[in-house]
Order: structure tokens, then C-alpha cells, then sequence
């Protein structure tokens, strides 16, 4: 399945089939629940489109999968070869997890995150909405969290029954795949 991406709204077909983010993730060793609250977080944000701009605006504020704002967080991070890059993307966010970039406290709510990134990307633990609500509080820090809270969750709910649970996983997640393209298997 390739990458669909661009500067523009996927519809939900196209959404799902960016899902492909599922594997990836798995791959650098998420939690399904993780991966899950990512996905639904994604949708709300960009769409999981990874080569969106806030409002379709080109070089003006946020972009990609989770919107990183200013764009330069994730372009500056990888450099030559950045746009329409989803694997890129996920790479970024990986790299955000392990050393705990972009997971602060979020002021909106007063809170400081309850757990690490790094705890939060292996985290099977947790109920899903919780999972969810995180990545919304400690990643995203969208400007209406209350008004949004319902939508990732419900979003969150469907990447999970659709992609990542345990009586729905798709066998397309048992493709080759690795953040190096050595063709290591995943392994569930």
C-alpha cells in the first residue's frame, strides 16, 4: 500500500489506508494500544495525511501527520527529503518518544504527563481513552482540548477496532517491514 499524501483532505478511505503508520510503529516496538491513540489523534489533526498544512497553507504554522508547530520541529529534525515523507514522519515521532521531545506539560489543564514518553509508547496498561486523552494533553496541545477530547477518543476507538485489536488485526500488519528497510518481519 502506498502513502497517500499532499497538500490537501483525505477522504476516509484514504485515511484508513495511511493506517500503514500501524505497522511502522509496531515496528519500533509501540504498544497496539499506543499506536491506536496515535492513529486517532492523527485523524483529528492531519487526517494522517503526512504531507498537509494547517489550513492548506503552505510554510505558514503546523504540518503533517501530527501537525508539528512550527513546521521546522520535524523538517530541521530530518533534513534533505522531508515533505510528503511519511515513513520520515514516523521516524520523527519515534525519536520524540525516546528522548522525550514533545511531551511536556500542558497548561490548559495544569498537568504534567503521568507517565514518560517512553512509558507511554510501550504502555498496554492503560484503558484506551486514557491513552487517547495523553496524546492529546502531553503531544498534541490542541487549542480547544474540551472540544476535542470526544472526537480522538471516538477516533481512537475506531483505529482500534478496525487496525489494532486482537480479534480485528489485519494481516497486512504482518508485512516486512523496518525503520531500515533491512526486511526484518515484525513481529506481534
Amino acid at each position: 500500500m502506498p502513502w497517500i499524501s499532499g497538500n490537501r483532505y483525505l477522504t476516509l478511505a484514504e485515511t484508513y489506508n495511511n493506517a500503514l503508520i500501524a505497522p511502522i510503529m509496531l515496528g519500533y516496538g509501540w504498544s497496539r494500544t499506543a499506536v491506536a491513540a496515535c492513529l486517532g489523534n492523527m485523524r483529528a489533526e492531519s487526517g494522517c495525511n503526512p504531507g498537509v498544512w494547517q489550513y492548506l497553507q503552505p510554510f505558514q504554522g503546523a504540518y503533517g501527520l501530527t501537525q508539528w508547530d512550527p513546521y521546522t520541529k520535524y523538517s530541521d529534525w530530518y533534513g534533505a527529503g522531508w515533505e510528503d515523507n511519511g515513513p520520515a514522519e514516523c521516524a520523527c515521532i519515534n525519536d520524540e518518544s525516546l528522548n522525550n521531545r514533545q511531551w511536556f506539560y500542558n497548561s490548559e489543564f495544569g498537568m504534567n504527563p503521568p507517565i514518560t514518553f517512553q512509558q507511554y509508547r510501550v504502555n498496554d496498561n492503560l484503558p484506551l481513552i486514557d491513552m487517547s486523552d495523553y496524546w492529546m494533553l502531553f503531544y498534541e496541545h490542541p487549542r480547544d482540548p474540551w472540544g476535542e477530547m470526544d472526537i480522538r477518543r471516538q477516533y481512537t476507538q475506531d483505529m482500534w477496532d478496525r487496525f489494532l485489536s486482537p480479534t480485528t488485526l489485519p494481516t497486512w500488519l504482518l508485512m516486512k517491514i523496518s525503520k531500515d528497510n533491512t526486511g526484518r518481519w515484525l513481529k506481534l
